[in-house]
């Protein structure tokens, strides 16, 4: 979610540091050119330029990570300093991108599952009824809600939420189960580097079936601390 926030605000700094400095503009120059050559797919999605499959970052999972982090959004944009039509046209790319993504994860429920559904539904009525008991009553507002919230919905209230935590936070306390699937599919890490694989390592060997009732935070400083125990 960092990636096309931070090439946005370095392209905007030295935009403006071209006009503010004036004995550097030949460096600023070449860092804008390499910044533009080595994240070319986000420059030329962003300014809705051809998009070539062996451009780097080309990927739009990169914009969709950064509206979906909540310290993001789309208050980036802000920075480009663009026509408000054209902020306009990015965003609803953007936007449209997102809604591409969650179909994906949208499958209309099978058949088999219907036909079981009806069955078990028939077989309940011959249950006794308890006193006080309105478990299905909830169980059936809670299906009826999940299945009627729709995905445009579930991204204007997301992006009008004022509430800004951290990514992590913010998402485990979400009620919004559709843009939730999405985010846990687009934010996994992926073991794809060394490093990263280092890290799955350490976890292993510090989380053993021993150390099964460690808490969270000792957890985590303990992986911090064996990750970095160089710099110390």
């Amino acid at each position: 979610s960092l990636v096309v926030p931070g090439i946005v605000h370095l392209t905007c700094y030295l935009r403006e540091g071209k006009k503010k400095i004036v004995v550097c503009n030949k460096f600023i120059e070449q860092l804008q050119l390499s910044i533009e050559k080595r994240f070319v797919g986000v420059i030329n999605r962003l300014y809705k330029l051809n998009v070539e499959e062996d451009d780097p970052f080309n990927d739009p999972l990169y914009f969709i990570a950064s509206v979906l982090d909540p310290s993001f959004k789309f208050y980036w944009i802000r920075d480009l300093q663009l026509p408000a039509h054209t902020e306009k046209r990015v965003k609803q790319n953007i936007i449209q991108l997102i809604f591409d993504e969650m179909s994906k994860d949208l499958r209309a429920p099978s058949s088999k599952k219907v036909s079981d559904k009806n069955s078990s539904s028939s077989a309940s009525d011959y249950k006794k009824i308890k006193l006080f008991d309105y478990n299905g009553y909830i169980d059936d507002d809670s299906s009826n809600y999940t299945t009627s919230i729709d995905p445009s919905a579930e991204l204007n209230a997301y992006l009008i939420d004022p509430i800004r935590l951290k990514f992590s936070e913010y998402w485990a306390r979400s009620q919004l189960k559709n843009l939730r699937k999405l985010v846990v599919r687009i934010a996994s890490v992926q073991v794809s580097s060394a490093p990263v694989e280092r890290v799955f390592s350490h976890v292993g060997i510090i989380l053993s079936q021993r150390r099964t009732h460690m808490g969270e935070q000792l957890f985590k400083d303990l992986v911090f601390v064996k990750v970095n125990q160089n710099l110390l």
